[in-house]
């Protein structure tokens, strides 16, 4: 336990890290910046990659190489989840309302017809829930968890010896 205690903590204050980056950046705002978000796939693939790599050099084969790779990104998945509603309710509690007034100046600039434009942001503000986005984000943490920590547990070869 101690071993995906750790780099799971690690991994979620480094995705937060990033969060706040943004958040304080003001880069949610901006629709050319919004997509640097993102970023949070590589930063979660070196994580677990490094921890993968320790696992190897310990001796653990592929399950083992496997599970201390996914069980890093389970630990972080609810830290990850607190974190965005913290980032969402009460650090940015306007995070949605500047959401929806970015997507509504993209819209417009892309000269889409006003009944598009209204019906675009009806259906997008059905998903601009900040429990929803946390849950996306503790889900999108898991799997990517997952799918990374098969590839390298695959390529990342345990210490013979």
């Amino acid at each position: 336990m101690k071993k995906l205690l750790l780099p799971g903590v690690v991994l979620a204050l480094l995705l937060a890290g990033w969060m706040y980056v943004i958040g304080f950046m003001g880069w949610y705002k901006d629709a050319k910046l919004a997509a640097t978000f993102w970023l949070v796939v590589p930063i979660q693939i070196v994580v677990l990659t490094l921890v993968i790599k320790s696992a190897a050099k310990q001796g653990a084969g592929f399950v083992g190489k496997f599970a201390r790779g996914a069980g890093t990104s389970l630990v972080a998945s609810p830290l990850v989840f607190l974190n965005s509603i913290l980032f969402t309710q009460v650090v940015f509690p306007h995070y949605f309302d500047e959401l929806r007034a970015m997507q509504e100046s993209m819209l417009r600039a892309q000269g889409i017809p006003e009944s598009q434009v209204t019906e675009a942001l009806k259906a997008a503000a059905g998903m601009q829930n900040p429990y929803l986005y946390a849950l996306f984000g503790a889900i999108g943490t898991v799997v990517t968890g997952v799918l990374v920590s098969l590839v390298v547990s695959m390529f990342v070869k345990k210490r013979e010896g």
